[in-house]
């Protein structure tokens, strides 16, 4: 769980597994993040459980993925 946050630089979470529900409530991305970004591409963020968003101030679906 993720609450009542707030993230002052680039949120990071390329290539992450969560394996349980993930709560994202009242957090603010001042720089934008890649949370429920990248889909479609091998560093995409894969949740096993659910993502539930309530409340979050930002872009939250950044695609950061640069191929070679």
């Amino acid at each position: 769980m993720i609450i009542d946050t707030t993230f002052d630089k680039f949120c990071d979470f390329e290539d992450c597994l969560f394996i349980a529900d993930v709560v994202v409530k009242n957090v603010k991305f001042s720089a934008d993040t890649n949370l429920a970004g990248n889909k479609g591409t091998p560093v995409e963020v894969v949740f096993d459980g659910d993502l539930v968003i309530e409340n979050v101030v930002g872009i939250i679906d950044m695609n950061t993925f640069r191929s070679t």
